[in-house]
């Protein structure tokens, strides 16, 4: 009987599933869209401090041990996977990509999230392309500006602890940040004492509760329009403006292959992430989510690592209870 479990998504989440399967008597074999695996850790260029074990280490770094390690296992990795559909196949699925079709005793979904885009600032949209390089939205990229602003004008747009982040780090070396929120910050309580600290020193302001009205280039600065709620719009010049507005979770697709293969969708949040039970099970049989494409509380590698083992332990219980051999075998 086949035990193969197909992952989407090779990230954190996806490669600590993959691993316990294998380790628990299932082929886990892992699709992952891109051309490498390491999820969205592969963008991060920030020391990651909360992980134990891997002291020093970038996100970029930390995705190359988790990478590693899933080759040293002899894991099933299929990268630039371009998944088709998702239809019912037996007890199971049958996923079909391009060229190929997997059936799978069960599926876990580990799409993770992405950073919010342009798309979700309709005051850039018409000058986008004219604003690239100095309008950033990507928070992994923070260290690598800390010299780019050296001197400048930074304003960093945003109230939860990205943007915190950044305008701290890059208030060590710029001259001036303005900080933009549409309401009081919300995050760590030492990020909001280290964004007071820059303050105090005038080497910041925050503005609040202020929305972005407008983005133009002005010679080879930008000067960006905000206004607070039935206000004036004012301006101000900067050379550099971050955009810190959050993440969204990696589920349209997931449905839309669900869709295309007949089975219904998975139940979302609001926010548009995958809803789980606390062992990672979804509103469909067989078909699991861990890491940041649930509902997650504190999206980090330690969580997606822990969602990712809880999966991969509700997968073989569950497959156990319907009568799946788990014995090792190995996948064609």
């Amino acid at each position: 009987m086949n035990k193969t479990v197909a992952i989407l998504g090779g990230g954190p989440a996806g490669l600590t599933c993959a691993l316990w399967l294998k380790q628990l008597g299932l082929t886990p074999v892992v699709l992952e869209r891109l051309p490498q695996a390491g999820g969205i850790q592969r963008t991060s260029h920030y020391v990651n401090a909360y992980y134990l074990g891997l002291a020093g280490n970038t996100g970029q770094e930390v995705a190359e041990h988790f990478v590693r390690h899933a080759t040293a296992a002899d894991l099933t990795v299929r990268l630039a996977a371009r998944i088709k559909s998702i239809a019912p196949a037996g007890n199971g699925f049958a996923v079909r990509m391009d060229e190929t079709v997997i059936e799978a005793e069960a599926l876990v979904v580990a799409t993770g999230q992405r950073v919010r885009g342009p798309e979700a600032v309709p005051a850039i949209q018409a000058d986008w392309d004219a604003l690239r390089g100095q309008a950033r939205f990507d928070p992994g990229e923070t260290p690598r500006l800390a010299d780019q602003v050296r001197g400048r004008v930074v304003a960093v747009v945003g109230g939860g602890d990205n943007a915190m982040s950044t305008a701290v780090m890059l208030g060590q070396s710029a001259a001036h940040v303005h900080l933009l929120s549409r309401s009081a910050l919300h995050g760590f309580q030492i990020n909001r004492e280290a964004v007071r600290g820059l303050a105090a020193a005038g080497r910041l302001t925050w503005h609040h509760p202020v929305e972005i009205q407008s983005l133009q280039r002005a010679g080879e600065r930008l000067r960006f329009g905000f206004a607070a709620p039935g206000e004036p719009c004012r301006s101000q010049l900067a050379d550099y403006v971050c955009f810190r507005l959050g993440f969204v979770p990696n589920t349209e697709a997931v449905n839309l292959w669900l869709g295309a293969g007949r089975l219904p969708p998975l139940t979302l949040t609001p926010g548009g992430h995958i809803v789980t039970d606390q062992f990672q099970r979804t509103s469909a049989p067989r078909i699991y989510a861990a890491g940041d494409v649930t509902n997650v509380r504190d999206a980090c590698v330690a969580a997606a690592v822990a969602q990712g083992a809880i999966a991969a332990r509700s997968v073989e219980e569950d497959l156990q209870k319907d009568g799946v051999s788990t014995s090792p075998r190995s996948w064609d």
